[in-house]
């Protein structure tokens, strides 16, 4: 909780991936409040009122995830409607007079979400969440310690620049509430 409001503030691309991590934990630990609790929340340095406050947010994100019946898969309705917003933003921005810089990154990026779009099996609903997943499965890759190729890091480092920049155009026009 306390470090998804920080990305949710900095970063909303950081932000969709850690909430990603956090519905995937949640069912690594079979939606039991109490292994979330005792395994992860209790190791926390913070105060007990705090822990509680997080112990209720992982409660919520339980009964949120279960409702939509998303124990084995998928993403919360929430961050789903943030991925359509900030796409949406990527979209005004891609037809802006204003945002060459933008649209530049973009076309760059292009190659780079298309590819992985040919090589995944996913059903993808825009862009960005092509380049939100891509991102994921190489943090996955990472975790597992499997090797990734000049070519796939150079992928990367390219749709990174792109979230990088969009968050940015994302946390501007929600503080001048242009979007």
């Amino acid at each position: 909780m306390i470090i998804a409001n920080q990305k949710k503030e900095e970063n909303i691309a950081e932000y969709i991936l850690y909430m990603w991590q956090i519905e995937e934990i949640v069912r690594i630990y079979n939606f039991d409040i109490e292994k979330i609790n005792k395994e992860i929340i209790e190791n926390y340095r913070i105060s007990e009122k705090e822990k509680e406050k997080v112990k209720e947010w992982y409660a919520d994100l339980i009964f949120m995830m279960q409702t939509e019946m998303i124990n084995k898969t998928g993403h919360l309705q929430i961050i789903k409607n943030i991925v359509i917003e900030i796409n949406n933003l990527s979209i005004e921005l891609l037809s802006s007079p204003q945002e060459i810089k933008y649209q530049q990154i973009f076309e760059e990026t292009l190659p780079e979400i298309t590819g992985f779009q040919e090589k995944s099996n996913i059903q993808f609903e825009n862009n960005i969440d092509i380049c939100l997943h891509a991102l994921n499965a190489i943090m996955l890759l990472r975790l597992k310690k499997q090797k990734i190729s000049k070519e796939t890091s150079l992928s990367i480092k390219k749709i990174s620049k792109l979230l990088a920049l969009l968050s940015q155009k994302y946390i501007y026009f929600k503080e001048n509430e242009d979007l």
